[in-house]
């Protein structure tokens, strides 16, 4: 089993935030720890205040309550430090920015597949990419330099959702990830 996240994101007065519109965006986490059966409850939330730098790194994370298990929020913690936000930008500049994050959270079966990935840094690039694709264009020696096995779990929801429905040898059209668009592509099961 794995633990799936919903984020629920609000900055909180550290650091004012410039307009409403702007947002903490996650693009990469590393799932929590299994939690104990009897520890566990539907609708379960956590209570952190981070600290993100201008790469999208986190530099501190402080659980405000607990989940009533003290080595779990511990290991909680050391998982919540690896994840990676698109770098916030306040007038244009990425900024370290704290804020308070409630993270909901969902028990269900891990998702494993094959997923190559080409990576853009414009959308423009990407579109072009994905146009040649849907001419038949084999840009599979791109995408293997990203491939990989896993829990799809690291990716943000909106992401998760377009690869559960992407059939072995599918890809998405462009998908905006951070400041980044990617093009995924879903493989048979390679055994490593």
């Amino acid at each position: 089993m794995s633990i799936t996240l919903l984020l629920l994101t609000g900055c909180v007065g550290t650091r004012e935030v410039a307009a409403p519109t702007e947002r903490v965006e996650l693009i990469s986490m590393t799932p929590l720890p299994p939690i104990a059966q009897g520890s566990y409850h539907a609708g379960m939330r956590l209570n952190v205040l981070m600290h993100i730098l201008p790469d999208g790194t986190v530099e501190d994370v402080r659980m405000l309550g607990s989940s009533g298990d003290v080595g779990w929020d511990s290991l909680a913690l050391q998982n919540i430090r690896r994840w990676r936000y698109a770098p916030f930008q306040r007038d244009g500049v990425p900024t370290d920015v704290w804020f308070r994050q409630q993270v909901v959270i969902k028990i269900q079966e891990p998702v494993v597949m094959t997923i190559g990935e080409l990576v853009s840094s414009t959308l423009h690039e990407a579109d072009s990419l994905h146009a040649l694709l849907e001419k038949g264009i084999d840009l599979d020696s791109l995408l293997r330099r990203a491939i990989g096995t896993f829990d799809i779990a690291k990716y943000p929801k909106n992401i998760r959702d377009v690869l559960k429905r992407l059939d072995p040898g599918e890809y998405t059209s462009p998908l905006r990830r951070g400041e980044e668009y990617v093009i995924y592509k879903r493989y048979e099961k390679i055994a490593f």
